[in-house]
């Protein structure tokens, strides 16, 4: 399925399994809601992992990518919604500018 990429940057020395569960709810969220197909299923899970761990080679297609190690991979459920809740208190433009600089 097609979707969004959001890209965190984290705090020095803080990994993946240190990210907050409301951030990741609503990155998950921000995924769904740009994808075509996405959008339209009740529960999506939307798998999440480092940049160094995304395998890209010449032959997949545009915007597809593949996993050196599936062991860093992780995935969070995110259900139908309406309306992105936002957790962190944050409009959509304040809040994609913190995450995406």
């Amino acid at each position: 399925m097609s979707s969004a990429h959001v890209y965190v940057r984290l705090h020095k020395f803080h990994g993946i399994d240190d990210i907050f569960e409301g951030l990741l709810e609503d990155c998950a969220q921000l995924v769904k809601e740009n994808s075509i197909q996405g959008n339209k299923v009740n529960n999506v899970d939307v798998v999440y992992t480092p940049w160094q761990n995304l395998k890209k080679t010449a032959s997949m297609d545009v915007g597809q990518v593949g996993f050196h190690n599936s062991k860093m991979v992780r995935a969070f459920q995110v259900s139908n919604s309406t309306e992105l809740s936002f957790q962190f208190g944050l409009n959509v433009n304040t809040f994609l500018q913190r995450i995406l600089c």
